[in-house]
């Protein structure tokens, strides 16, 4: 997996308005059917990996797991586990990112 990029597409997509932080607002743009891909933080609680990823699977979104500290340090904001990337060319390349490094589907490998 290449961090960097994964770094650089995060704050791409906060930059260009396309990027949901936390998981209350995670939940509300699965929900929506906005959320394109899920982004969460190897070190987040599994209580929030359980609801993340039973509501993203309910709507047919992919999750992934970031490494820890990545998504609060590209979205420059601190103590962030959880994010969304709205439905676009930036969540299909984040997903194609974690499938060309053999991570596709659910993020089972906290």
């Amino acid at each position: 997996m290449n961090q960097d990029k994964l770094r650089g597409l995060i704050g791409l997509s906060r930059r260009a308005g396309q990027l949901s932080l936390g998981t209350d607002t995670v939940l509300k743009q699965i929900r929506s059917g906005y959320c394109g891909a899920v982004l969460i933080d190897s070190a987040a609680a599994p209580n929030t990996r359980k609801r993340l990823e039973e509501a993203a699977e309910h709507a047919d979104v992919p999750v992934f797991a970031a490494a820890e500290g990545l998504i609060d340090q590209a979205a420059g904001e601190s103590g962030r586990m959880t994010a969304c990337v709205r439905r676009g060319s930036l969540a299909a390349q984040i997903i194609l990112l974690f499938e060309t490094a053999g991570q596709a589907d659910k993020a089972t490998d906290f």
